[in-house]
C-alpha cells in the first residue's frame, strides 16, 4: 500500500508541475494580480463498468489523479456500473446535466453520435496503442478535434480517450472457424456487433450487469466485455470454457466525457488539471490492462480449464474484408464519420495494415 501511494503521489507531482508550468504565463505578466482560485467543485463521476473489476483501480485512476492534483478543490465521487446510472443512459445524463462527468464505452450511443462507432474502436482496425496516439493526435488525423465537435453538440466535452485492451470473445462453445459464427447468439456492441453480423452471428443486448446471469440461463452463449480481463471480472469463465483470442477489434477505446455546462464553470487551471489527469489516466490503464490481460488469460486457462481458439489466417482475412464493409457503412452516417473514416484508412495504409 505505501508503494502504491508513493507511485501515485509521484505521479500526481509530476503531473502537477506539468499543469502548473502551463499556467505561469498570467501569473509571469508584469504588474498584474492573479487571483488565487479557493472554490471547490463536487462532481459525480459514473462508469458502465461493474465494480470490483481486475481493472477497476486502472478506471478509477483519472478521478483519483484529478483529485490529488487540485488540491481538493475537485471532488469526484465515483460510481460503478448500474450503481446510479445504468450503460445506456450514461451519455444522455452527462449531457442532461444529471451527473457531471463519466467515464464509458462510446459504443453504447452510436444512436445519438455516429461517430461514436469508430471512437470506440473499429473492428480489425488500428493495432497499437502508437497507432491510437498518432490517430488522435497528429495533425492531420486528430480525431480528437472531430470528436470534441461532435461532443459538443449535446452539450458534452469530450476530454479524451481511456485505451483498453484488444476485444476479444469468451463462448461456451468452441469457435475455431468463422463458419462458427452462424447462429451464434453473442452479446457484443458497436461496430464489432455490425461485423459479427454479417459473419452469421445473432445480436443481443444486455448491459455488463446482467451478462452473467443472461449466461447462466441461456439468453446468450458468447460475449464480449473487452478482452480477457474484463470477461474475468464478470466471471464469465464460471460458464464460458472457450476464449477466441483473435481480437475483434486489436484496440478499444472508453472514454472520458464532462457536462459541458460543468466543464466552462471550472477556473483554466483545474480544467488543464482535469485533461492532464485524464492523459495521465488512460496512460496507466493501460499499463494495468497489459499487464492484467496476460495474467487472466493464465488464470482462465490453468485455474478454470478454459480452452484457447484462434481463427486461421485464411478466416482472418474473410473477417477482415467483412470489417472494411462496416467501415464504409460508418462513412455513410454523417460528415464526421466521412471524415473520421477517411482519417482512419489513410493511417492504416500509411503504416501498411491494409495490404
Amino acid at each position: 500500500m505505501r508503494k502504491k501511494n508513493l507511485w501515485l503521489g509521484g505521479i500526481c507531482l509530476i503531473t502537477l508541475s506539468l499543469v502548473l508550468a502551463s499556467c505561469t504565463s498570467e501569473a509571469a505578466e508584469p504588474g498584474k494580480e492573479r487571483k488565487v482560485e479557493t472554490k471547490a467543485y463536487e462532481w459525480r463521476l459514473v462508469q458502465h463498468n461493474p465494480r470490483g473489476q481486475l481493472h477497476w483501480p486502472g478506471l478509477e485512476m483519472t478521478g483519483k489523479l484529478a483529485e490529488g492534483m487540485s488540491g481538493g478543490r475537485l471532488k469526484i465521487t465515483q460510481f460503478a456500473g448500474g450503481e446510479l446510472i445504468k450503460a445506456p443512459e450514461i451519455f444522455d445524463s452527462v449531457s442532461k446535466g444529471v451527473v457531471e462527468m463519466a467515464i464509458t464505452d462510446l459504443g453504447y450511443y452510436t444512436g445519438t453520435v455516429p461517430i461514436f462507432s469508430i471512437e470506440t474502436g473499429l473492428p480489425m482496425g488500428p493495432r497499437t496503442v502508437e497507432d491510437l496516439e498518432m490517430l488522435w493526435y497528429k495533425p492531420g488525423w486528430n480525431l480528437e478535434e472531430l470528436l470534441r465537435a461532435e461532443c459538443a453538440k449535446k452539450n458534452v466535452y469530450y476530454v479524451g480517450p481511456l485505451w483498453g485492451t484488444p476485444y476479444i470473445i469468451n463462448s461456451k462453445v468452441p469457435i475455431k472457424k468463422l463458419a462458427d459464427f452462424k447462429g451464434l447468439k453473442i452479446r457484443t456492441i458497436g461496430s464489432v456487433a455490425k461485423m459479427l453480423e454479417k459473419a452469421g452471428a445473432s445480436l443481443i443486448y444486455v448491459p455488463g450487469e446482467e451478462i452473467y446471469s443472461s449466461l447462466a440461463t441461456g439468453v446468450f452463449s458468447a460475449f464480449t466485455w473487452g478482452g480477457a480481463m474484463g470477461a474475468y471480472g464478470m466471471k464469465g469463465h464460471e460458464i464460458c470454457k472457450y476464449l477466441l483470442l483473435t481480437p475483434m477489434m486489436p484496440k478499444y477505446s472508453n472514454a472520458v466525457i464532462v457536462n459541458m455546462d460543468a466543464w466552462k464553470k471550472l477556473p483554466p487551471d483545474l480544467q488543464a488539471i482535469l485533461q492532464s489527469a485524464a492523459r495521465h489516466g488512460c496512460l496507466i490503464h493501460q499499463q494495468w490492462t497489459m499487464h492484467g490481460e496476460r495474467d487472466a488469460v493464465v488464470k482462465m486457462q490453468k485455474e478454470h480449464g478454459v480452452t484457447l481458439t484462434e481463427l486461421p489466417p485464411e478466416d482472418v482475412a474473410k473477417l477482415t474484408k467483412l470489417a472494411m464493409e462496416v467501415w464504409d457503412g460508418l462513412a455513410k452516417a454523417d460528415a464526421a464519420s466521412a471524415e473520421a473514416i477517411k482519417r482512419v484508412k489513410e493511417f492504416m495504409a500509411w503504416k501498411g495494415y491494409l495490404g
